[in-house]
């Protein structure tokens, strides 16, 4: 029962903001889109088209990581004897085989395909949390240093194949995906890096880096429309499209103002909504 309830309780606080925080967009697409929701005169179906959108996460790009996360919570209790019995955690080799040949769901408008790519990588966190004080405990910047070298590597060889980085790539105009995702190993051993390198959690206490955390989740739903907004300016005033820019400068400092402006956001948005605020941005 505690179970339960403590899903619900989560549900509800990821929901909420979820609902909230895509309204503007979903109003957006449904009074001045022809195309994305409302193809027709027919309010009934533009209202059921808009639901899905919210149902898959496709109203805001980012948030297809809500409906995903909501599936994830939905397994708690299996979680919890996976943590239980921890020879299930033997049960991440095949799952992280099956989510390779899987691959990435492109574009990420489905909760259940992003359910099967991600469980592996949740569960191998779920590892971390359990087992970091054998982790860290020896060698730990030698294998820091590997488990970089290795991520370098895999990227590399990503590529090399794709001659782009990512499990989609195109080939004179035609989209095709990886028979088997290198990107994903990638990643897992880019987290282990990053693992071995930051603090442990007992050393963060009223940190910068503790702050942002408690703020994160806030500068999620927040991100997307900062970057709305700075790619509309751009194209706008000097018809240039920040993200399909080459210049790594002109990126990293899209990424500085969307990061440091959506934390800035946040804080101001906690403290204007007061104690409603977890209910709408989460935070």
């Amino acid at each position: 029962m505690g179970s339960i309830q403590n899903i619900v309780k989560k549900t509800k606080y990821i929901v909420a903001p979820y609902i909230i925080m895509s309204l503007p967009m979903a109003l957006t697409i449904a009074l001045f889109s022809k195309t994305r929701y409302v193809d027709s005169l027919n309010f009934i179906q533009a209202i059921k088209n808009i639901a899905f959108g919210f149902l898959v996460g496709s109203t805001v790009p980012s948030y297809w990581y809500i409906p995903f996360v909501c599936l994830i919570f939905c397994c708690a209790p299996i979680f919890a004897l996976t943590n239980k019995f921890p020879k299930l955690y033997l049960s991440i080799i095949p799952l992280l085989y099956l989510a390779a040949i899987t691959g990435r769901p492109f574009p990420v408008t489905n909760p259940f395909h992003s359910f099967v790519y991600f469980l592996p990588v949740y569960l191998i966190g779920m590892v971390f949390a359990k087992y970091h004080h054998l982790i860290v405990k020896r060698n730990r910047k030698i294998v820091g240093f590997v488990s970089l070298s290795i991520s370098i590597v895999l990227t590399l060889i990503q590529v090399s194949i794709s001659h782009s980085y990512g499990t989609v790539f195109f080939l004179n105009n035609a989209q095709y995906h990886f028979a088997f995702d290198i990107n994903l190993f990638q990643k897992v051993f880019l987290c282990f890096f990053l693992f071995n390198v930051f603090p442990t959690q007992s050393s963060l206490t009223n940190s910068w880096l503790t702050k942002l955390a408690d703020a994160s989740f806030a500068m999620f739903f927040i991100h997307d429309y900062l970057s709305f907004v700075l790619q509309y300016l751009s194209k706008k005033c000097w018809n240039f499209d920040l993200l399909s820019s080459p210049n790594i400068g002109i990126l990293l400092i899209f990424f500085v103002c969307v990061f440091s402006f959506s934390y800035l956001i946040a804080i101001w948005m906690k403290q204007i909504s007061g104690k409603y605020s977890r209910f709408i941005i989460g935070w």
